[in-house]
């Protein structure tokens, strides 16, 4: 299903706007930059994610499909063929993790794309709700998030929570009072988390404790009130500028919160993630396709192998 179309960014509106839509310049774009249509066709895509090499993995949601696209030559396999609806994706140290929302778990997969290892399913006894979306700390630690979308007959908790699950397994809840939270972040050291709550139509910023838990947090940006939807995933560049995918558009931010563009695409975006040559790709999933955008910035959490 794959396929190259390109479209110009000046066709698709690169904007430096803050709710008040006013319009600015912006350079974290390359100059004359495309935004291409790399692969199509989906029920709905989700969770991009670099392998280091030159792959890039993205999930099928409602096929319950991992597709792997090779980069240099555009051919795509199915990783995996059961994935349990893979919501959000990410590589650590060379490994994927992944959120199978279906399955109600959080997973790390083998190189055949079978499940190595389940990180959680659990919180205490009761089944997690579908996680959504996931980081993974220095340590090895991982925080997801744990909302529900549609029927909640079977939920068996009444949080939709943030989780962390510390190197040696235990899961920790450490946020409560989000309505939907959906995309999570870390800060490039590792002291910030970031969550988009969805329903809220907002970011909020956390500060990271030695045990990965934690303090009380604050909002670190909003998204447009009046807009259908709210934020989705997130990434983060090698300046700190923050991404976040919703209403139509990848947002950005500066570490403080200032705006500093957002990027309109033909279709709702559902994640973002840096990856490619040098970094410098913004992969982004949305409704039924893959869109790849050349930076003029590089990623600021790409697997260690992104260089080779």
């Amino acid at each position: 299903m794959n396929r190259f179309i390109a479209m110009s960014l000046t066709a698709a509106v690169l904007t430096l706007v803050g709710c008040d839509a006013t319009h600015y310049s912006t350079t974290l774009v390359e100059d004359d930059a495309w935004v291409k249509v790399i692969s199509e066709g989906y029920a709905f895509t989700e969770g991009p994610a670099w392998d280091g090499k030159h792959h890039v993995y993205f999930s099928d949601i409602p096929n319950e499909r991992i597709i792997k696209m090779d980069l240099n030559n555009g051919q795509e396999v199915v990783f995996n063929h059961e994935s349990g609806k893979a919501n959000g994706l990410m590589f650590h140290d060379g490994k994927l993790y992944g959120c199978e929302g279906g399955n109600r778990r959080v997973v790390r997969y083998n190189s055949d794309g079978s499940v190595k290892k389940v990180i959680a399913a659990y919180y205490g006894l009761d089944r997690l709700n579908s996680p959504n979306d996931l980081e993974v700390d220095s340590k090895g630690g991982v925080y997801f998030t744990d909302p529900r979308y549609g029927d909640r007959a079977d939920m068996e908790m009444s949080v939709e929570g943030v989780y962390y699950v510390t190197p040696k397994g235990h899961v920790k809840r450490i946020i409560s009072d989000l309505i939907r939270p959906n995309g999570v972040l870390l800060s490039r050291d590792g002291f910030t988390l970031y969550v988009a709550d969805n329903a809220a139509k907002a970011i909020y910023k956390y500060k990271v404790m030695n045990d990965g838990s934690v303090g009380k947090g604050s909002i670190f940006a909003w998204m447009d009130p009046n807009a259908q939807g709210g934020p989705d995933g997130l990434s983060i560049d090698k300046q700190h500028n923050i991404y976040a995918a919703g209403q139509g558009h990848i947002w950005i931010w500066d570490a403080e919160g200032h705006p500093q563009g957002r990027i309109r695409l033909p279709e709702n975006p559902s994640n973002v993630a840096f990856g490619g040559w040098k970094g410098r790709k913004l992969f982004v999933t949305a409704q039924k396709s893959l869109y790849m955008i050349d930076m003029d910035v590089a990623g600021g959490r790409i697997n260690k192998l992104a260089s080779r």
